[in-house]
């Protein structure tokens, strides 16, 4: 029979270190281990703060921390919605993704801890260059749609057991692009994303809060899928290049910005945006989901464009419209 005894081995110095054969329990996190900064948003029964994580020896981590307003029992669908967006975000590795660093659940709330990224989400910052009288510049924006094209290929080219047919987003709107100040893009906000159909119900709308970024056929009550991701990409660059004016409605919210008609295709080829990119935009927000193309074909596309016109990848571009 094996020695289950411990074991003793030597460390540094005359010191030993006592080494078990057991797994350490790890108590799950509570709401008290974090110290919150700032109330950030509070929408669908989740509110999303700023937080420190406080650690041992005065080692605290800014985190994001979305929590469930109500237990579990009286709100449980927002408190799935979160779970969810843990069980999916946990499983994902990809530079242009936030991660997921945690969940628990404290008095019957759910929450989730969340990286945080240092810097802006987009509707941030296109609210604060407009309000300045300015424009974000061309290779700024498209290096925000190759970032998030990026984060689509990986999401809907995933093929395992858990996501035979890929993860379309569902949610692609500009609060859920962060910008880091050192010019990186990242899509963050899982909360609808599922590699399943349990979800797409008339009880749970997939973007009807969303009505600028939302595509046609989810309008006239169609599933989510990879087509309306693109869709929703197609209006977020159609917007970040044009201004306030590409759609009506309060610029402060996503939630507050929609299309006069539900088609967008002939204000995008009516704009003056190089006939290169207004091409991209038109394809992108085609009406038939089958015509319009892939997140790679989007990707490559756009980090193509940047380089042959403006030797550049927009990163120096979208740093410097952060630091503004």
């Amino acid at each position: 029979m094996a020695d289950r005894s411990p074991r003793a081995l030597p460390a540094v110095g005359t010191s030993s270190v006592e080494i078990l054969d057991r797994d350490v329990d790890v108590p799950p996190p509570q709401l008290d281990d974090f110290q919150v900064t700032r109330v950030m948003a509070s929408n669908g029964g989740i509110s999303t703060c700023l937080a420190t994580r406080l650690g041992t020896f005065g080692f605290n981590k800014r985190v994001l921390l979305k929590v469930a307003d109500r237990t579990f029992d009286e709100a449980p669908e927002t408190n799935v919605r979160l779970n969810e967006e843990a069980r999916i975000g946990m499983r994902l590795a990809h530079p242009n993704l936030i991660q997921i660093l945690d969940l628990g659940r404290d008095g019957g709330r759910t929450f989730l801890v969340r990286e945080w990224v240092d810097g802006l989400g987009l509707r941030a910052l296109l609210r604060r260059t407009w309000t300045e009288g300015k424009a974000l510049s061309v290779p700024a924006a498209l290096r925000v749609g190759e970032g998030a094209a990026r984060a689509l290929g990986y999401l809907h080219g995933l093929r395992t057991v858990w996501a035979p047919r890929g993860i379309s987003h569902r949610v692609l709107t500009p609060s859920n692009l962060l910008l880091s100040r050192a010019g990186e893009v990242r899509l963050g906000n899982l909360s609808l994303a599922d590699p399943s159909d349990r979800f797409d119900s008339e009880a749970r709308p997939v973007q009807d809060g969303f009505p600028a970024f939302c595509a046609p056929e989810i309008l006239d009550g169609a599933r989510a899928s990879n087509a309306a991701d693109i869709f929703g990409l197609g209006a977020v660059l159609f917007e970040a290049l044009t201004g306030p004016e590409a759609f009506a409605g309060d610029t402060d919210s996503d939630w507050h910005r929609y299309r006069t008609d539900k088609h967008i295709q002939d204000r995008v080829e009516g704009s003056g945006l190089p006939r290169p990119v207004r091409a991209l935009l038109v394809s992108m927000t085609h009406p038939q989901p089958d015509n319009r193309p892939t997140a790679v074909q989007v990707r490559e596309f756009l980090r193509g464009w940047l380089s042959a016109e403006f030797s550049s990848n927009g990163e120096d571009e979208l740093q410097q419209a952060l630091s503004d």
